[in-house]
């Protein structure tokens, strides 16, 4: 007898297969139209519904009561299980838990009552679990199903959902209702047709579920052709998301028409129970994507609430008394500047602020700020406005923000008014039902075998646990893992060490300082298993053609044709043609038919009649070398050779990387391949190529160089004499005309070889290691002379700055050669919008002082030199000698920061939580948090010697920044969005306030990379085009329009460097650039950086540059005020008018603001983004379609055609 429990996925799945057979699955049942919200199960005390799989799982008990709740819910009900009553499975995620929030030392948060304030942390790694549910039929005590009133009429609500859709609904006399992938529209009986107008609307809506897989919406695979298994999988989605929709609109189901799939549905549950999990959260997705097309009733109904409160009599009469406040106030001090400020973050956020006379004292603030949601409900936040001097103070519950008083500044406001916002949220949020069986599962006491687990481990802490480590398989390594992982935090409300209360007592000081170890033990073995399972191995023959193939390649004399000669003597490998000479190892799979002339051409992977290899030579072009007859049988030989390539590789650190890549590309094409899996291989691929770039022996011998140059300063700081031997290229100042006067001094090295060369990209002369410097001493740069200037370069540097449109003030400029932020002309206040680099030489050093300046406001970038010279020939020399050294040695400092910096931004990354949709900023764009990080509250999961430091607000991290120079600096509570190049590699982090300020971390480079927002690297393979946009926002604003993965590139400047390495990853794709339009910058200084770098971005790859188009008056200039003059913008002395107007410009720039500002909102937002971007790619197709015919005739009339395989 077999005792093995079934997993959860497999009773489903049989069962449903059962309830398939016999017409009795959830959605193979017909419901009546007019009883919403009747059929799916729900949970009571939530007063939620149950979702994706579980809701199939709880329909499927045939229950005619749709209450499910679990054993202590009915308790609390006053209710109670009948005794015997057999309980259902449900399977949840858990994602995140709930904690007692703890101070700096470590004890527990109070709130006002006295309770222990909690808070949510995201898990590393999300957890599933299992909670067991009764019906009510099961339950005594339970009152009657109260059925949910129908306060609607379901016909106007699914008509108003077909035409906010705007999709194309072609009327048709015939019988048939389908959507048609190719021209994007659904076909539809005439309404008379139908025996109801409620089975009319079933079914547009059923079409409309398949209308939403299109790839610019949800993007499933509809190409499957009719009958085949791949359409009845598409086809049980859309009756389940039917079945739902129907439920929740009232117009019933009806599953008469899709009976043909019953035989294709079991099948794929046969073949895979995990199908049925997959189509139930599709179709959760396709529910809620058609259920938000009523958000446009949700719009007309709040345009209706303000039209209310602008009719309000109270907010009347406050509005005219701050407005004549207005006209006498000073600047920066007006109750009405304030309350544009506090009305406009409210809207922000999705409230409605409301003007009302204070009722307290008469010394206190006249003006009351309340706050509604959109169903008119008072928040329990208020803002304290004094007319007098616009000085504001916001509240929750009476009480001041923490950390804010009375002020008038506008940011300062915001922020507050925030504050209380995501407070309150935080305070009020209700966990889902999930989140609830999660925790009263967490709250059981664990099995005897995990307590046995804990104690086993808990014993082999007291001693050292490395060894036993080493020793673990993989089953054991993730227990070890799961009870280490359970231990943190050491603190009394831990379950973990409420049941080793002893052990917690008399553990020693350093044991959670063990338990980080031995997590860290337990990774790197489980890491070091996976790279072992990884590592294919050869075949003896193929084993034997790699030893071979290394030690040609290991020969330098070896002739080149001896790799063809390997590959098609020695081996046992199906190649029609030899292998290019100078094969890199990359091989293609294509696939092919012929062409009618002898030839052949490319064709799809489902359209192949065969498909080819092609192998890739050093100069990156392709060779046909043999076929196969099957994509798979291609690929297998594809993997056999580039195996055997891997192993032929001489350094083992390439050797690793490629094999890594194979590994990952084996995986990604697996179908069975898991998140999880795909996940492992792309960080064990990452792994591999790091440790490629770290030992570089050029990056290396760079590195050894600036040791070395290190430790002569070291020596001649000590008064040790350096040897007089040159050890490295050591820069000359060698005039022209000395050049053969040098060359003769400086004679010849022991090889025989002249003791000079030439750098022709610096233009400079060096002396070569091993040269005698004594002989060419009195060319060395700090043997040199240089005139003084007339002007001192720091004076000049300013003056060009301040011509920059810089604002130049206290100490600046610093001519240390770094970096430094400062504002600019016409910016907002705080600004720090212009950038500097000076660099000015110390007494006895040689060179031109020179800088560079940027504008970030303008878009202005410009280069400085130091005027006033008269130089010589030997003086030019001089500075181009001292140019060379130091952008050398620049260059080794710069790549040696930028991988300390990002090794620490790893570390951080490790231990920084999840974000999550609550944060301020997202909220504020309505963006999805996507694989946005947010700053931990301290530093204490770093290790001991990690750069980072992380201050608690803004003004700590900034004193900690001054203090610590060397450090990297976040703020508690920013986002973390990481910069990758077109690998995959981590370069960058910006840090993202709550605010929307933006900084990268110091010492990354934000230059040619990005984020892929919506997915990862893979995912813009799959994207039908390329969409470039500026920031984070904007680009998850396009993703969630366009369904698919987007780009980031963080401003305008870096959009055509980005671009250009997209485009090098991506060749075949089109390509779009969704720039901003600055068209209030325009006005004040005739720049538009946005709409600039765009259009440049777009030539660079050949593609097209968007831009967004607001409605009416929302981007253009009021035409009955005085217009622009730049002098005057750039002084600040616009009138209140027109900087009003230039601000309500700002707020119109990019496609978010379209989405999130604009009347047109997101539906405007559709409109614009998806048809430019379909023209785009269709337009693309076209050419390319074209240019590839074009290339097949080149290639015909080159090449000897040959003939294709027969089938």
């Amino acid at each position: 007898m077999d005792n093995h429990k079934k997993a959860f996925h497999e009773e489903v799945a049989e069962k449903l297969i059962e309830q398939l057979k016999e017409g009795t699955a959830p959605w193979q049942k017909p419901w009546s139209p007019g009883e919403p919200g009747s059929s799916l199960p729900m949970n009571p005390t939530t007063e939620k519904r149950y979702k994706g799989i579980n809701a199939i799982r709880l329909m499927m008990e045939g229950r005619s009561d749709q209450r499910w709740m679990t054993y202590k819910q009915a308790q609390a009900e006053g209710a109670q299980v009948r005794k015997g009553e057999k309980g259902t499975s449900i399977q949840y995620w858990k994602f995140s838990e709930e904690r007692t929030k703890k101070d700096d030392n470590g004890k527990p948060v109070i709130d006002t009552n006295g309770e222990p304030v909690k808070e949510n942390v995201p898990l590393e790694r999300p957890r599933v679990f299992f909670a067991t549910v009764f019906n009510a039929e099961q339950i005594d005590g339970l009152p009657p199903m109260q059925r949910k009133e129908q306060t609607w009429n379901p016909i106007e609500r699914a008509e108003h959902i077909l035409a906010a859709s705007d999709a194309r609904i072609i009327h048709s006399a015939g019988d048939r209702a389908f959507y048609r992938p190719s021209t994007d529209s659904i076909t539809m009986p005439e309404r008379g047709q139908f025996e109801t107008a409620d089975r009319y609307y079933a079914t547009a809506l059923h079409e409309l579920g398949h209308w939403t897989g299109h790839p610019s919406r949800l993007d499933r695979d509809l190409s499957n052709p009719f009958g085949s298994e791949g359409y009845a999988k598409e086809e049980l989605r859309a009756e389940i998301a039917s079945m739902i929709l129907g439920d929740e609109l009232g117009i019933g189901h009806d599953p008469k028409q899709h009976t043909a799939y019953v035989g294709s549905w079991i099948k794929s549950l046969q073949d895979d129970p995990l199908e049925i999990f997959r189509a139930a959260a599709d179709a959760e997705k396709i529910q809620n994507f058609v259920l938000a097309f009523e958000q446009k009733q949700v719009q007309d109904q709040q345009i209706s609430v303000t039209q209310a409160v602008e009719q309000d009599q109270e907010q009347a009469e406050v509005l005219a008394h701050i407005q004549e406040t207005h006209q006498n106030a000073n600047p920066g001090y007006s109750a009405l500047e304030s309350w544009q400020t506090l009305q406009k973050t409210a809207t922000d956020n999705g409230y409605e602020a409301v003007l009302r006379w204070s009722n307290a004292g008469e010394h206190d603030p006249d003006v009351r700020i309340e706050y509604r949601d959109s169903s008119g409900q008072v928040l329990p936040i208020h803002t304290e406005l004094n007319s007098g001097d616009g000085k504001a103070v916001t509240c929750l519950d009476g009480q001041r923000v923490p950390g804010t008083g009375m002020t008038s500044d506008d940011e300062w406001q915001s922020a507050a008014f925030n504050s209380a916002i995501a407070t309150m949220q935080s305070r009020n949020q209700t966990e889902e039902a999930d989140m609830e069986q999660g925790q009263q599962l967490l709250r059981e006491e664990p099995s005897s075998q995990q307590l046995v687990a804990e104690q086993w481990v808990l014993k082999q802490l007291e001693g050292d646990m490395q060894p036993v480590i080493g020793r673990m398989n993989e089953r054991q390594l993730d227990t070890a893992y799961n009870v280490l992982d359970a231990m943190h935090p050491m603190a009394s409300d831990n379950p973990f060490w409420q049941r080793h209360e002893t052990m917690a007592e008399a553990a020693p000081d350093d044991f959670e300082q063990k338990i980080f170890d031995a997590k860290e033990a337990v990774e790197r073995r489980r890491e070091m298993l996976h790279e072992q399972v990884n590592r294919p191995a050869l075949p003896d023959e193929d084993s034997r053609i790699a030893e071979v193939l290394k030690a040609h390649r290991n020969n330098a004399d070896a002739p080149r044709e001896g790799v063809t000669e390997l590959v098609l003597t020695h081996a046992d490998i199906p190649l029609t043609l030899p292998m290019p000479n100078d094969w890199t190892g990359d091989i293609q799979v294509r696939g092919c038919k012929p062409d009618g002339d002898g030839g052949v051409e490319e064709a799809p992977p489902d359209k192949a009649e065969f498909f080819g290899l092609y192998a890739q030579d050093s100069q990156g072009l392709h060779f046909w070398v043999a076929d196969a007859d099957t994509e798979q049988q291609a690929l297998e030989l594809a993997d056999r050779l580039k195996t055997i390539d891997a192993y032929a590789q001489t350094d083992e650190h390439e050797q690793a990387a490629r094999l890594a890549r194979l590994h990952e590309e084996q995986v990604r094409r697996d179908p069975s391949s898991t998140d999880e899996d795909i996940s492992a291989a792309k960080e064990s691929r990452k792994n591999a190529e790091m440790g490629l770039m770290l030992n570089d022996s050029d990056l290396q011998r760079r590195i050894a160089e600036l040791e070395r140059s290190e430790k002569q300063a070291q020596q001649s700081q000590a008064g040790e004499k350096p040897a007089n031997t040159a050890k490295e290229k050591t820069w000359l100042a060698i005039p022209y005309e000395q050049k053969d006067e040098a060359k003769q001094a400086a004679g010849k090295l022991p090889n025989g070889q002249s003791a000079l060369g030439f750098d022709k990209p610096a233009k400079c002369w060096y002396a070569k290691p091993g040269a005698n410097l004594d002989n060419v001493k009195q060319w060395l740069p700090e043997n040199q002379q240089r005139q003084e200037p007339a002007m001192k370069p720091r004076n000049e540097f300013a003056q060009a700055m301040k011509e920059a449109g810089l604002v130049v003030e206290g100490d600046h400029p610093i001519m240390d050669g770094k970096w430094h932020r400062v504002p600019v002309e016409g910016g907002s206040k705080g600004n720090t919008s212009g950038a500097y680099r000076g660099f000015e030489l110390a007494p006895g050093e040689k060179g031109i002082p020179a800088g560079s300046i940027q504008n970030h406001r303008t878009g202005v970038k410009a280069t400085w030199k130091a005027k006033g010279y008269a130089i010589s020939e030997s003086e030019k020399a001089t500075f181009q000698a001292d140019a060379a050294k130091r952008l050398e040695q620049r260059s080794i400092e710069r790549e040696a920061n930028q991988t300390r910096a990002v090794k620490a931004i790893n570390e951080l990354l490790a231990i920084a939580p999840q974000a999550t949709a609550n944060h301020t900023y997202l909220k504020n764009k309505q963006a999805r948090p996507g694989d946005l990080k947010v700053v931990p509250a301290d530093t204490s999961g770093l290790p001991a010697d990690s750069i980072i430091l992380i201050g608690k607000t803004a003004k700590d991290s900034k004193a900690l920044r001054e203090a610590n120079p060397d450090n990297l600096v976040f703020t508690a509570g920013d986002l973390l969005l990481t910069a990758q190049d077109t690998k995959g590699d981590l370069k960058a982090v910006q840090s993202i306030r709550p605010n929307g300020t933006k900084m990268f971390a110091k010492g990354t480079e934000k230059h040619q990379n990005f984020h892929v927002v919506g997915g990862d690297l893979e995912a813009l393979t799959k994207a039908p085009a390329i969409v470039v946009g500026e920031g984070y926002a904007t680009a998850d604003t396009l993703s969630q329009s366009l369904g698919y993965a987007t780009v980031a590139a963080f401003d305008s400047g870096n959009l055509p460097h980005v671009a250009k390495q997209l485009r090098e990853q991506f060749p075949d794709k089109p390509f779009i650039i969704a720039g901003d339009n600055d068209v209030h910058q325009e006005m004040i200084d005739g720049k538009n950086p946005g709409r600039t770098k765009a259009l440049e971005a777009a030539k660079v790859v050949d593609g097209k540059a968007i831009f967004p188009i607001f409605a009416p008056r929302e981007q253009s200039y009021p035409a009955n005020l005085e217009p622009i003059d730049q002098e005057k913008a750039r002084t600040n002395k616009l009138t209140p008018e027109q900087q009003e107007a230039i601000n309500q410009m700002k707020r119109f720039t990019d496609f978010n603001d379209l989405a999130t500002k604009s009347v047109l909102s997101r539906e405007g937002l559709d409109r614009q983004v998806r048809a430019e971007v379909s023209l785009t790619i269709k337009k693309h197709q076209e050419r390319t379609e074209q240019q590839h015919l074009e290339q097949l005739q080149t290639q015909q009339e080159q090449r000897q055609p040959r003939r294709a395989m027969s089938h």
